[in-house]
């Protein structure tokens, strides 16, 4: 409970809502219509420019216009109610968007009791937006902008969540220049001119059987227990008109634990992809899912790259130096329902 002075230019009336007066923060008016955030509930009959009794939170007696049932969500007045500045009525579901001042505790009409929640409800869902108190603090409730589903939560402690269709994706990106090579069956790096021109730059090409090995650590903010996708990213440079249709057999070993966790057999995605024809273009094979059931931020992927024949994904003719295919980047695909983690080793 707070006191302020009364700027009404009448003795307050007990019930009504409260909002500071912009020109004078030591003062209070009445809520306007159409409120977004009110201060508290007048709590104490006082004079003009005497101290009055506010309550900001808990349970109060609120003065509501009409009759209301125990469990009525209660309302700010908006324009068109015809009712008295800064006193409330029960909340249709066709009145959104409007400031909820509380649930009423009990049934009856002028002053009940309702248990005060601030809460400017702006769609039609129970998703909600949470606004400012008068004093410019947050109340402590986590509240939701979207829908009941889809929706972005700030928690009670400021943490951001997204949930449903608010979740957002991101690459866990593995240069070339990150692998591991065992020192038999390596890729080459080779000098590689784009557009068969100008500066070259340096990429592993990989010849039938060549591998390279590396490891992935998953983020922080990191969806715990989603799928995660990899593709490869590659380029098939000055051979791509003559190997127009030709399989490349990129193939992915891998295995994944989490911190305590044991690392199991290494399992094999297979991502074959197929030349499109156009020499030094930019291809990226079709995606292929890791299950991430039970798989927590911080948990660890060993995984190889490698180009393999099974005995019909890999049809690429070329055989010599200059004449194969090479590896930009190997991406995983995660999604994300935090900008981080809560602890520094859990969500």
């Amino acid at each position: 409970m707070i006191q302020l002075r009364n700027k009404t230019n009448a003795t307050s009336k007990i019930g009504f809502l409260a909002s500071i007066d912009t020109k004078d923060t030591g003062s209070w008016i009445y809520t306007p219509n159409n409120a977004t955030q009110f201060l508290g509930v007048v709590a104490s009959p006082s004079p003009y420019r005497a101290l009055t009794k506010i309550v900001t939170d808990g349970t109060t007696k609120v003065f509501i216009h009409g009759v209301a049932k125990k469990g009525d969500t209660i309302r700010c007045a908006k324009r068109g109610d015809n009712i008295s500045l800064g006193s409330c009525v029960v909340a249709k579901s066709t009145d959104t968007p409007y400031l909820k001042v509380g649930t009423a505790l009990e049934s009856g009409k002028g002053l009940i009791s309702v248990s005060l929640e601030q809460v400017y409800i702006n769609t039609s869902s129970t998703g909600d937006f949470q606004p400012l108190d008068a004093d410019l603090t947050r109340l402590a409730n986590y509240r939701r902008i979207g829908g009941d589903t889809n929706y972005t939560e700030f928690e009670a402690d400021g943490t951001v969540v997204f949930n449903g269709d608010a979740t957002v994706w991101d690459d866990l990106r593995i240069v070339p220049g990150s692998f591991d090579r065992p020192g038999a069956s390596d890729p080459s790096y080779v000098l590689y001119y784009p557009n068969g021109g100008g500066i070259g730059t340096y990429l592993p090409e990989f010849a039938k059987n060549n591998i390279a090995s590396f490891t992935v650590q998953m983020p922080h903010s990191y969806k715990e227990g989603s799928s995660i996708y990899v593709h490869v990213h590659w380029t098939p440079g000055a051979r791509g008109n003559e190997e127009n249709g030709a399989n490349v057999g990129w193939t992915l070993d891998y295995t994944w634990a989490n911190i305590n966790g044991a690392f199991s057999n290494m399992q094999t995605l297979y991502l074959t992809d197929a030349c499109d024809g156009v020499d030094h273009r930019h291809q990226m094979t079709p995606e292929s899912e890791i299950a991430g059931t039970e798989k927590h931020i911080s948990s660890m992927l060993l995984c190889n790259i490698r180009r393999f024949d099974n005995g019909d994904n890999d049809t690429w003719t070329g055989t010599i130096s200059g004449q194969l295919p090479m590896l930009t980047e190997i991406d995983f695909h995660y999604e994300i329902d935090t900008t981080g983690s809560r602890e520094r080793s859990t969500k």
